[in-house]
C-alpha cells in the first residue's frame, strides 16, 4: 500500500472518504486514488507462541530455497557442456 494512502486511512473515520485524490507514486505516471474507509477495528497482534511455528516453517523454506540455489550454482560451475 502507497504511503500517501496508508496515512489518508489513518485520518479518516469509519465510513468517511479522502476530500481530494491521492497521489499513489512520482511524476506524470502517478496514479490518483479516492479512498473510502468502511470500517475500523484494532490490529491483531498474534504472541510469539502463536507465531512461532509459522516463522520457523518461513525461514526452513527459505533456508531450503538458498541451499538449493547454492547448490545449482555450484554444479553449474564446475559443469562442463558437451555436444
Amino acid at each position: 500500500m502507497p504511503l500517501a494512502v496508508a496515512q489518508a486511512i489513518t485520518q479518516l473515520p469509519a465510513g468517511g472518504v479522502t476530500p481530494v485524490a491521492i497521489a499513489t507514486g512520482d511524476g506524470n505516471n502517478a496514479m490518483r486514488v479516492i479512498v473510502k474507509l468502511d470500517a475500523k477495528r484494532p490490529t491483531q497482534v498474534p504472541s510469539f507462541d502463536q507465531a512461532k511455528d509459522t516463522i520457523r516453517l518461513q525461514l526452513q523454506a527459505l533456508a531450503l530455497e538458498k541451499a538449493a540455489a547454492q547448490f545449482t550454482g555450484e554444479l553449474m560451475k564446475h559443469a562442463t557442456i558437451q555436444q
